[in-house]
Formats: C-alpha cells, structure tokens, sequence
C-alpha cells in the first residue's frame, strides 16, 4: 500500500491574506485571533447576508482563543454561536 506524501509546513508564521483556520493549524493563535476578529467586524458591517460567515467567524475566533489560553472569552464567544443558532453552550 502507498504511503501518502505529507505536504511540507509553509514556511514563517500566516500573513494578512491567509485565513484564520489556517494559522489556527499552524499554532499562530494570537494571528488567528486577529483575523477572525476583522472578519467578524466586516461581517457585522455588511449590508449582505452574513450568517455563515459570523458563525464560522465566530468558531476561529474561540478556537484562537483557547489556543492563547483565555478560556473565559472563548466561553463568551461560544455563548454567541449558541445564540445565534439556538442551542445551548453548557
């Protein structure tokens, strides 16, 4: 059976134009962090439907957070998805 080639990393830390799911992978979560925040303020600004984008917005931004270990506001933005989509986060 044929092993599958793994893909060399990218070299240096995720630039402006990556997206924040990228460096989550990467483990750039204060970049992450910063993307996914300006995604979510472009979205809310956004006279176009947006859900899918805050939602998804939203998800990178918690993973970002855990990631920088601040946990209560990873909560809190998980709180919001779970609003947002009428579940709770408990």
């Amino acid at each position: 059976m044929a092993r599958r080639r793994r893909r060399p990393p990218l070299p240096g830390r995720c630039s402006s134009s990556s997206s924040a799911q990228l460096c989550l992978g990467r483990g750039d979560y204060e970049h992450a962090r910063a993307l996914a925040e300006a995604v979510l303020v472009d979205a809310t600004e956004s006279p176009r439907a947006t859900g899918q984008i805050l939602f998804h917005g939203r998800i990178a931004l918690a993973q970002a957070l855990v990631g920088l270990a601040r946990f209560q506001e990873a909560r809190g933005v998980l709180a919001e998805v779970g609003a947002t989509s009428g579940r709770r986060t408990a």
